[in-house]
């Protein structure tokens, strides 16, 4: 039912097709690997990060999967450089994660592109968040959600953004209206 699974380990898990799990595409419980280079979809669950784990998910195509990436219990993945798209969730972070998510591009998603609840609180930076259903859903706060470019997702936000988040008030150092966090809300140009 898994594809990889890791418990209390570390491996390089690099350049695979991960494909029609029923469950995990790939499971890491109380594990740290790197993950990266992979194709992984349609599985129920494309990466699930469990129980401390810390894994670096890296320049993935993540897709097609009901949900793309999912911290749990704790965890602290750090996701970056990722293709992130056509999910029902892209990355959803429950029960006190705290995963660093930055230089994805989480598109398409047929629900949330980042959605958080039960004290969890991710830091999200330097995304490209557009066309999801729901740009982030944030149950609790995340530590940071700034630098970041959202774009025609059919609603902003939901839930506990900071303070005037979404109100374009200053520019950023290239001139382009912004934020106070410097989010912007332009079309990225793909």
């Amino acid at each position: 039912d898994d594809g990889i699974y890791c418990e209390y380990s570390s491996p390089t898990i690099q350049q695979n097709q991960i494909s029609y799990n029923n469950v995990y595409g790939i499971y890491c419980y109380g594990s740290s690997p790197t993950i990266h280079q992979n194709q992984i979809n349609n599985n129920y669950y494309g990466i699930e990060c469990s129980s401390s784990s810390s894994p670096t998910i890296q320049q993935n195509q993540i897709n097609n999967n009901n949900r793309g990436i999912n911290c749990f219990w704790y965890s602290s993945p750090t996701i970056q450089q990722n293709q992130i798209n056509n999910n029902d969730r892209g990355i959803y972070c429950s029960y006190s994660s705290s995963p660093t998510i930055r230089n994805n591009s989480i598109v398409q998603n047929n629900g949330s592109g980042v959605y958080t609840e039960n004290n969890s609180n991710p830091a999200i930076f330097n995304n490209i968040l557009a066309w999801n259903n729901l740009g982030v859903n944030l149950s609790s706060a995340p530590s940071t959600l700034s630098y970041n470019l959202f774009w025609d997702n059919t609603t902003l936000y939901q839930g506990s953004v900071p303070p005037a988040f979404g109100n374009v008030v200053t520019q950023n150092a290239n001139g382009d209206p912004c934020d106070t966090y410097f989010n912007l809300f332009m079309d990225p140009e793909f």
